[in-house]
């Protein structure tokens, strides 16, 4: 056996006797045979790569056509989204033997007109499935490259599931399937969950770590090695836990090695190898860089990295008690598995090196895990555990004083875990895996590499506050002069806020803001004794001044006389031009700057980022005070910055309680004002326009007080509050106290029925009551053991639904009547419950990091599951349409009735406890555990759609007085609207379908139209057919009007370009073009036409037809050509999103890359001072002509085909999916005068910020 061979890194040969067949292969076999979809997501080094092989060579055996694209060949960097499809499509060719029969580039350039997606489609239908009559099997490997692609690929994905979904249309389709291999997750691959194919009928394949009885084809290289070849595997497998790359690497050190295993003492022989040839000085021993690319998928991303170490320390942490948490070794599988035999106790679990809680979730399954420790091991007993320190919960951060719900119900020294991205993530780095609801370190080697001083090493590195944090911790978390403070505090905030960190890291940040603000007090109160102090000097230093100045007058005669000659000859060449040049270079850097970091600020708090744009924008308007035009600013990123901001901004204005956390919040019916209340007991009502209109005080603050829920009549005249000070009281708005309810418990809930005359209470111990509003108990909700989180009515006041911490929903009528139980959330508390306005529906908040929706039946219908902590708050929106959910992991998120998510805000530091809709829904109100309420206004901003088309939309077009936007696309459909976004018109104005190119006349009262026909079509703006014109030789793709209105201009296919007066007659026929011509424009004097093609040029020509200019300006294709009124400039741009400015006579004045993927629109603004491009990655741009952005719109759904600059700033876009909208581009005046607007209430409410008051004090 000397010559047998064990593999170290890669895939196995195809027939290497090492292969271990495991459970994975018959499922992937089975699976792709029986044509489901199939993925294998999983760590590094886990035996993909072969397991694909092994499985390609069954398939073929049966007579089923297999081919593998490996992403890492066809690369991730310098490449295109058409080079990459292109890519897939040559390798399945050349895989299946098709390259002789078909050519790429001649399939490709087929179909340029259409999308890359499109083009894959229709090779897979017209090409691949007629072409091979067998099964086909299409193999994706290295799945996770794809992230690293410059481009969005959720359309390839989502194709994928399309060929799924024709199966029941198209036998052909039930053919083919795909299996996609690599290491990430579902949700890294594809965020869109309605377009992943990971969501159909597929099978998610479990690639696990070696078992015992799997071993055999191993064992056969190790038998002259041991007498005992049964308890040496098991010995290898108790260090690798089954791990293939480890489990080969022990097996072939032992084989190398020169002695023989010692009979009985193999436990000892294969620990000491072990130790000595991988875990002591790992760094030198790990070749093949196993545990580095563990090491380095855990530490690469900063941002995430102190949240995983933070993750993996608790994994570690879990199993051992407080005093076993310094250097004490943990025992192996094999020890612990001895002790349990020997003690005759019954295991707690069959995991061993520690665990958090897992559930089993689809998502969770979505991911395979490295092999369970092949022994059955137990963990410490309740008693061995009694004395266990837990790690905060979400609800105790930065509060350690206040009641807190336990941390576990599982007992087994863990946290409650669930489905979120840190733990999927730090399950794919190999280190950890999921065994019997655990998650456990994968084996004892990484267990003993990766140990907890190594974890501290690596936290301390990232952390830049290691050395106060660590001192911090030592105290117990007690001794507050280990917190930061000032500058060192002020930057390790800044450091957090795109950072995941972990809990401790959090309760430590808050409790040193807690400390500054108290210190920042006390410091308030010296600075003022300082200044007492430093008038008393004032006087005697001024008369001492007063001496200095004389003297220093006296000197300065005698020396102007020394140097007056030199300075004649230097000083004329320091002109006052020369110095104020310099100044404003200095001041539009410093401006520069500034712009850059509104941005940067408002992605964590949205208000400090557009009061520090504001800021830049007033000083960019004082530097160019006597500017007229763009192009004499000397920068422009405040304009970008405040365009970008105010056409995103949500969050309104807030409010800070220096006292404590605000847990709860409630609009009065008429929606002027809101309360919020929280850990100081006192209930404060503020107007929306920033006013704080009252106190409610009476409740007792603290930890065993504070206010927990708060509700108002549905007149508005009353407010309840339920307390932690174990009362619920009723006030009128004035603040007077008209009811006060005494209970024995803490109060967690208060809700008024909907006709104002009953509230309903839950508290802890179950209690579920009734009251009327004198409160006299009237009724009571018998059925919790445990403590009941919230209660509300229907809006029909005939049911009430209760959420309970046992993770039981309930709904009951007003009798008190249980009509259903609803389980859903895992057995996970439920903190909040609601009822949808329309009564249809509930939602419910839980501990498992998600809200529900369910019908009145207890069905579910749909998951809000993208939080990435418990989630504490859900209310539905006044039309029962969208839902708004808060959350511990410090964003408010708003959904849609289908669980898509469809936005997020953040700015909370910590914990959102509470969030709800006013009642006419356009804004929200939150509040955090930061102590800050926060208004948001949810309403769209900036943009009007514009209604009608599901398809996309090729061209649209501005009229010239402002007032009308026609747009047309692939349904052949033409549509008109006014800019308020009513539809006034739409007709049919192509039969073969696709418009392509729509224009209105100069004066607005007819509309031109081509497509994919050769006929040009005119209409009145009724729809009305008045003339088509005949003439191209294929499909026509640009359309336009000379400026008197006497002529029409086309470009085609045909690779001309015609002239046509209005009768219908063709004036010219342009020739000259090598390919299509993409764009046609009338000049500016209406004596010359301008062209663009795709063989890259401009042509100048007259109106006879007779070539006047022409100029190669781009290396391929021109898609689309502009021209200014005043006829001075062209713009053209292409599919590397390369714009060029040209003067007409071929002279280029700029060229820059606008970073869009591609540009298939753009258009001058009517006064030629700006242009704006439309790109395929959704953007839309707005830039001057030096290239320097001043705008930037964004669209989520696709790629932008058609764009028209109009008159007062309007721009009008036509995309992807029947994308039909009108942006709104502001100057930088009326940018500051919108920002002033947006910021009134905060203006009222922050009457100390004295810089914005003064921006905003004349506008």
């Amino acid at each position: 056996m000397n010559n047998y061979e064990y593999y170290l890194g890669g895939s196995l040969p195809l027939h290497a006797t090492t292969y271990v067949k495991r459970q994975a292969d018959e499922d992937l076999y089975q699976g792709l045979k029986n044509g489901y979809f199939c993925y294998v997501l999983n760590s590094r080094q886990m035996g993909k790569s072969s397991l694909r092989i092994k499985t390609i060579q069954r398939l073929q055996q049966d007579n089923i056509a297999c081919v593998t694209i490996d992403m890492t060949e066809i690369g991730t960097d310098d490449i295109t989204s058409s080079e990459w499809y292109a890519s897939i499509i040559d390798t399945i060719l050349t895989g299946l033997n098709l390259d002789d029969d078909f050519d790429i580039d001649e399939l490709w350039d087929a179909d340029s007109k259409l999308s890359n997606v499109k083009r894959f489609s229709k090779f897979i239908s017209e090409i691949l499935l007629p072409s091979i009559y067998q099964n086909i099997v299409i193999f994706i490997d290295e799945i996770d490259s794809t992230l690293s692609l410059p481009f969005n690929i959720d359309d390839f994905f989502a194709v994928i599931r399309s060929f799924y979904n024709k199966r029941d249309n198209n036998s052909d389709y039930q053919r083919l399937t795909f299996a996609m291999i690599g290491v990430a997750t579902p949700a890294d691959l594809i965020k869109d969950k309605k377009r992943t194919p990971f969501n159909i009928d597929s099978r998610p394949i479990k690639l696990i770590g070696f078992r015992l009885a799997e071993v055999e084809p191993l064992a056969q290289g190790l038998v002259e090695k041991t007498t005992n070849i049964n308890k040496l595997m098991e010995v290898i497998l108790d260090w690798t836990g089954g791990q293939p790359f480890l489990t080969q690497k022990v097996c072939k050190l032992i084989q190398d090695s020169p002695e023989i295993v010692p009979d009985g003492q193999e436990a000892e022989w294969v620990a000491n190898l072990v130790r000595q040839r991988i875990i002591d000085n790992w760094q030198v021993h790990d070749d093949q860089q196993h545990l580095k690319t563990i090491r380095d998928r855990l530490l690469f991303h900063e941002k995430r990295a102190s949240r995983l170490l933070g993750l993996y320390q608790q994994v570690l942490l879990s199993f051992r008690s407080p005093l076993e948490r310094e250097e004490i070794p943990l025992p192996s599988p094999l020890e612990r598995g001895r002790l349990e035999a020997e003690e005759k106790k019954p295991p707690l679990s069959k995991g061993g090196l520690g665990g958090i809680t897992t559930d089993d979730n689809p998502e969770q399954k979505e991911v395979s895990d490295a092999q369970p420790p092949s022994s059955s091991i137990s963990l410490p007993s309740p008693l061995e555990r009694a004395e266990e320190i837990p790690l905060p919960s979400p609800l105790e951060r930065g509060k350690p004083e206040e009641k807190k719900p336990s941390l576990s119900k599982g007992g087994l020294g863990g946290i409650t875990t669930d489905d979120s991205p840190d733990q999927m993530e730090l399950r794919l780095t190999g280190l950890v895996i999921k065994q019997e609801g655990q998650l456990q370190v994968a084996n004892r080697i990484y267990q003993e590499v990766f140990n907890l001083p190594w974890v501290e090493k690596e936290l301390g590195k990232l952390r830049p506050y290691s050395e106060a944090f660590n001192a911090w911790q030592e105290s117990g978390c007690q001794d507050e002069s280990r917190l930061l403070r000032g500058q060192a505090l002020a930057d390790a905030l800044a450091w957090s806020v795109d950072k995941s960190l972990s809990d401790r890291d959090y309760q430590f940040l808050t409790a040193a803001q807690e400390v500054e603000k108290q210190l920042l007090k006390l410091e308030k109160q010296a600075v003022e004794l300082e200044k007492l102090e430093a008038q008393v000097e004032l006087d005697a230093q001024l008369k001492a001044n007063k001496i200095l100045d004389e003297a220093l007058i006296k000197a300065k005669q005698k020396a102007k006389k020394i140097i007056v000659i030199g300075l004649t000859v230097s000083l004329s060449l320091v002109t006052p031009a020369f110095l104020l040049r310099l100044k404003i270079a200095q001041e539009a850097t410093k401006l520069e700057q500034a712009g850059v970091g509104a941005l940067r600020q408002f992605k964590s708090d949205q208000i400090k980022g557009l009061r520090e744009a504001m800021l830049a924008g007033q000083k960019l308007q004082a530097l160019v005070e006597n500017s007229t035009t763009i192009a004499e600013y000397p920068v422009t990123t405040p304009l970008l910055a405040l365009q970008n901001i105010l056409d995103t901004i949500e969050e309104k204005n807030w409010w800070d309680n220096e006292k404590g956390e605000i847990k709860s919040v409630s609009f009065s019916p008429d929606g002027k004002k809101f309360a919020a209340a929280g850990y100081d007991g006192i209930i404060r009502v503020f107007s929306l326009s920033g006013e704080e209109l009252g106190k409610l005080e009476g409740h007792k603050g603290g930890a065993l007080g504070g206010v927990n829920s708060i509700s108002f009549s549905p007149d508005g005249k009353i407010i309840a509050s339920a307390g932690g000070d174990e009362t619920v009281r009723i006030w009128d708005i004035s603040g007077k106290q008209l009811t006060q309810i005494d209970g024995q418990t803490v109060f967690n809930s208060v809700s008024f029925s909907p006709d104002g005359k009953t509230i309903a209470t839950a508290a802890d111990y179950g209690e579920v009551k009734l009251w009327n509003l004198s409160g006299k108990e009237i009724g009571k909700l018998e059925g919790y053991d445990g403590g009941v989180n919230s209660v509300t009515f229907s809006s029909d006041g005939e049911k009430i639904a209760t959420a309970g911490k046992d993770g039981i929903i309930r709904l009951w009528n007003n009798s008190g009547k249980e009509l259903l139980k609803i389980t859903g959330h895992q057995g996970q508390e439920i903190f909040d419950v609601s009822f949808s306005p329309d009564g249809k529906y509930l939602a419910t908040a839980a501990g498992d990091n998600k809200a529900r929706i369910w019908n009145l039946s207890g069905e579910e219908q749909a998951i809000l599951k993208e939080h990435q902590s418990w989630v504490m708050s859900v209310n539905f929106s006044p039309n029962s349409q969208r839902l708004v959910t808060a959350s511990d992991d410090g964003t408010v998120r708003l959904w849609n009735l289908s669980g898509q998510e469809i936005a997020q805000f953040s700015g909370h530091l910590g914990t959102v406890w509470d969030a709800t809709f006013s009642p006419n829904g356009r804004y929200l109100v939150t509040a955090g555990r930061d102590g800050k309420t926060r208004l948001w206004d949810v309403s769209v901003k900036g943009v009007v759609n514009l209604p009608g088309h599901q398809r996309d939309i090729n061209t649209i077009d501005i009229s010239a007085d402002g007032q009308y936007v026609v747009g047309a696309g692939d349904e052949g459909i033409v549509s008109i609207w006014d800019v308020s976004g009513k539809e006034i018109v739409k007709w049919k104005a192509n039969p073969r379908e696709k418009v392509l190119s729509v224009s209105f006349s100069p004066n607005g009262k007819l509309i031109g139209t081509v497509g994919n026909e050769d006929i040009v079509r005119l209409w009145d703006i009724s729809g009305k057919q008045i003339t088509i014109f005949k003439g191209h030789k294929g499909w026509v793709n640009s359309i336009s009007f000379s400026r008197d209105g006497k002529f029409i201009a086309t470009a085609g296919a045909d690779k001309t370009a015609r002239i046509w007066n209005f009768s219908g007659e063709e004036q010219a026929i342009l020739e000259g073009h090598q390919d299509v011509v993409s764009t046609v424009r009338f000049s500016a004097d209406e004596k010359q036409v301008i062209t663009a093609g795709w063989d890259g040029t401009i042509r100048l020509w007259n109106f006879s037809g007779n070539l006047i200019n022409k100029w190669q300006a781009h290396r391929d294709k021109i898609r689309i050509l502009d021209m200014t009124n005043d006829g001075k400039y062209l713009a053209t741009a292409d599919d590397e999103s390369l714009v060029i400015i040209w003067d007409i006579y071929g002279d280029k004045k700029q060229e820059f890359s606008s970073y869009q993927n591609g540009i298939y629109a753009l258009s001058f603004s009517p006064d030629g001072e700006y242009l704006v491009t439309g790109g395929m990655d959704g953007s839309v741009k707005v830039w001057d002509l030096q290239g320097r952005q001043i705008a930037e719109f964004n669209d989520e759904k696709g790629e932008i085909w058609g764009i028209s600059f109009g008159k007062d700033g309007r721009v009008a876009i036509g995309g992807h999916e029947g994308l039909a909208q009108l942006w709104e581009f502001r100057e930088l005046d009326e940018l500051l005068n919108d920002g002033c607007e947006w910021l009134q209430g905060y203006i009222k409410s922050h009457s100390n910020d004295v810089e914005i008051r003064e921006v905003c004090q004349d506008k």
